[in-house]
């Protein structure tokens, strides 16, 4: 009977230590995720602005992102 409830007690461990490998693959997931999504949202807003207004801080984040555009102002 103790070697069932020791066999019991591996097969739980080891799917709770999957269940927690899983959930911080899920977060970092989200994190990475969040993470592009806010540089992402900041290079669209400079970019809208520099071109509309010329101003020198879409050029300079740009470059800070190690983004870069052309003649056009598209990224290249």
């Amino acid at each position: 009977m103790n070697a069932r409830l020791e066999q019991s007690q591996k097969v739980i461990n080891i799917q709770s230590i999957r269940t927690l490998a899983q959930n911080v693959e899920l977060v970092l997931t989200f994190v990475l995720l969040k993470q592009f999504t806010w540089d992402n949202r900041i290079v669209c807003m400079t970019h809208n602005k520099g071109i509309l207004l010329g101003e020198f801080p879409y050029f300079f984040t740009c470059d800070t992102l190690n983004l870069y555009t052309d003649e056009k102002g598209f990224f290249i």
